[in-house]
């Protein structure tokens, strides 16, 4: 177990990199963002972050760790850090200790709860919502077939049809792809 742990790929060209250098890699690039994201400044600055912050701040993790550079995915997380956390921001707020960064299950409730709140749905399509925001933290993803699949259709056959325009879906799917990193 710990041999295995020793090296990382790296890239298309599946480079090996000790466990050691590729952490310092993760981290200098981390430490970077830390000094330029504004989100982060906001933070250091004693500020709370809104939605549109935080989803910044995981896109923008997303796009810079995800590169060949680094291939930072669950697999190398777990093997340069011992942990697996559900996304970038969870991983941002591990690495620098910043507890006053929400994890990224809070920032999908709170976009939840916003969007019910604008709709002022009803309390089944409240409900259905809710179960919808379940699925999403567990499989960070939703496509609209998945509506028509369990635990959806606990709520009846083409419930989703039956609480919601096509247009509201069409809504619920765009609030759910500004999450997908």
């Amino acid at each position: 177990f710990i041999e295995a742990r020793k090296w990382v790929i790296v890239g298309k060209e599946n480079e090996k990199v000790y466990v050691e250098e590729y952490r310092k890699r993760i981290e200098a690039k981390i430490l970077d963002l830390a000094e330029k994201h504004p989100a982060i400044i906001k933070l250091k600055q004693g500020e709370e972050l809104n939605i549109d912050d935080m989803l910044d701040l995981e896109l923008t993790l997303s796009k810079e760790l995800s590169t060949d550079e680094f291939s930072f995915d669950d697999k190398n997380m777990l093997k340069a850090y011992g942990v697996k956390l559900g996304s970038f921001v969870d991983f941002l707020k591990h690495v620098l200790n910043l507890e006053a960064l929400p994890p990224y299950e809070t920032i999908v409730r709170k976009a939840f709860d916003s969007f019910i709140l604008e709709h002022n749905y009803n309390a089944d399509q409240s409900r259905f919502l809710r179960a919808v925001q379940n699925y999403f933290i567990q499989h960070h993803k939703l496509e609209p077939a998945d509506l028509y699949e369990p635990p959806f259709t606990n709520f009846g056959v083409n419930a989703v049809e039956k609480l919601f325009s096509e247009e509201e879906v069409k809504d619920l799917v765009e609030l759910t792809k500004k999450f997908i990193v």
